[in-house]
């Protein structure tokens, strides 16, 4: 068998390490470049996840409030909103940075759905019709349409403003909140997206929960919009839910 000298065994093994010794050095250099942006794309992730659970809560925390009055008013459509402070102190944070009212990032809808029997004995849900009774929302394009039938979806679906999951469905009224929040990350390796979570509640007090119109005159909507009447219809087509 064919044996290569010492010196130039020795002088390969030599040059293979350095060679192998800068492959290393070239693979952990690109690592280094790539890691920052991993970990910060995953603690972004991990941030949007975060406010999206708190949006959940602010959801749920306006619908057990106002969910126990027997007339809602403006004034109680703000406190509760308010309280998505206290929820998501992060708003505070993030209006500064983003040089805007803490109102533009978390805008909440609220309506009252009337279900009317319309066949059979009413012990099943598609005994029922859902009828908006009144909707109030910051933007007024995120009302629900006011007269409407209310279309069957499901708990999976995102709700749309003609939608509620079937299983609601059933004698009585609920009162259903609606809360779009806009998400930008901190350091913008991708675009703002709109997180979404809403929260639906019977009555503890009532039957039918009822709205103090005269108190939202002169409310302020989103940006130069005035206030509404939450009982007023909207300029949409009544029969979108059929």
């Amino acid at each position: 068998m064919l044996k290569l000298p010492l010196k130039i065994r020795r002088r390969s093994a030599s040059k293979f390490a350095s060679a192998e010794a800068g492959a290393v050095v070239v693979e952990f250099a690109l690592i280094m470049m790539i890691m920052p942006l991993i970990i910060i794309g995953f603690s972004q992730v991990a941030r949007a996840a975060i406010l999206a659970h708190k949006i959940q809560l602010v959801a749920t925390v306006m619908g057990q409030i106002l969910s126990q009055k027997d007339v809602v008013t403006a004034g109680d459509v703000q406190s509760a909103w308010k309280a998505s402070l206290l929820i998501v102190p992060d708003l505070w944070d993030d209006s500064m940075r983003r040089n805007t009212d803490w109102r533009e990032l978390v805008e909440p809808a609220v309506s009252s759905i009337k279900f009317v029997r319309v066949t059979g004995d009413g012990a099943y849900s598609t005994d029922y019709d859902g009828v908006v009774d009144w909707s109030w929302a910051y933007d007024q394009n995120n009302r629900r349409c006011v007269g409407a039938k209310t279309k069957r979806g499901t708990a999976k679906e995102r709700p749309l403003p003609y939608t509620l999951p079937a299983e609601l469905f059933g004698p009585g009224t609920i009162v259903a909140v609606e809360i779009r929040y806009n998400y930008a990350p901190i350091i913008p390796l991708y675009g703002n997206r709109e997180l979404t979570a809403t929260a639906y509640f019977k009555p503890r007090l009532v039957d039918e929960i009822s709205v103090d119109t005269t108190s939202f005159n002169g409310s302020k909507g989103k940006g130069s919009e005035p206030g509404f009447n939450p009982k007023r219809q909207n300029d949409c087509n009544p029969g979108q839910g059929n």
